[in-house]
């Protein structure tokens, strides 16, 4: 429903509408037409008191129209206020249409400030994904912006991290390190352990469902969960950890510094839970030793 209609009756009447043309304003019509109104009723009023005394004459001589001013100063001087009241209603208007031009403009940077933040991000992206430093292997622009900057909208752009991409990071190293524990208890362990792995690469996998937390993030990776041995797991989320960390130094990132600092303890935490786990514990004192 229109606020407009809201409001009572008296407001609607005395409103000035920045929609429209001043002249189409009733709230202008009336500043300038009341005082002129006002100062005719007066005019009669004090004409019909002069009549009764038999004193209402006028002739265009100088003696009558010092007379005439005499007596009518008061509601000649209110004239006057149609023109006061004319402006008012005018710097109001101008005032009004000045506001709403600069919230559009505002608005107007606001779109062009996200939709120029994608543009950014998704050269950054591509930058990492090219480079040999991170071990990205694909990132899906669009859908890491939405995880990343998930509070950011086109009339209020926001290039701080989110909690959900946060939480997001968090699941995956929850979901890496139960699937690495229980891949410990599982027939598949103990087949590769029985198998000669030189020729078949990678022995040890236990990906399952990690490539849909990926999902999320809207990243790629060569070979996360899968490693040609069970002590590379550190390494291999030591990988992701220098990976999301180069892409938390995009340029336009608001909250680099908390970032980071959630990163490690998410990172700290979950590497943590694996090297003191009993049976990563027993995996590392079996292998050897350089």
């Amino acid at each position: 429903m229109d606020k407009e209609k809201l409001k009572p009756r008296h407001k609607q009447f005395f409103k000035v509408d920045e929609t429209v043309g001043l002249h189409e304003n009733f709230s202008f019509r009336l500043a300038i037409f009341l005082p002129v109104v006002i100062a005719a009723l007066i005019i009669s009023v004090f004409s019909f008191q002069l009549w009764l005394k038999g004193e209402f004459r006028f002739v265009f001589s100088q003696p009558e129209v010092s007379a005439f001013i005499k007596y009518f100063t008061f509601p000649i001087s209110l004239l006057s206020l149609s023109i006061v009241f004319g402006v008012m209603v005018a710097r109001f208007h101008s005032s009004k249409q000045k506001s709403v031009s600069n919230e559009i403009t505002l608005k107007n940077n606001a779109v062009n400030y996200f939709y120029k933040t994608h543009e950014e991000f998704e050269k950054y992206c591509t930058k990492l994904v090219n480079s040999n430093e991170n071990h990205f292997k694909n990132i899906r622009s669009d859908t890491c912006y939405a995880s990343l900057f998930s509070s950011s909208m086109p009339e209020a752009p926001s290039m701080i991290a989110s909690e959900s991409f946060f939480r997001a990071i968090e699941s995956f190293y929850s979901v890496y390190a139960d699937n690495f524990i229980n891949y410990l208890d599982s027939s598949e362990y103990y087949l590769a352990k029985s198998r000669s792995t030189r020729k078949m690469g990678p022995k040890h996998d236990f990906s399952k469902g990690l490539e849909s937390k990926l999902n999320r993030l809207g990243v790629r990776f060569s070979f996360i969960g899968s490693v040609a041995e069970l002590t590379n797991v550190e390494e291999d989320l030591s990988n992701f950890y220098c990976s999301i960390f180069e892409l938390f130094n995009f340029p336009g990132l608001d909250n680099r510094l908390y970032a980071n600092e959630r990163l490690n303890n998410i990172h700290r935490k979950w590497t943590t839970f694996i090297k003191n786990h009993p049976k990563y514990i027993g995996i590392k004192s079996l292998a050897p030793q350089d």
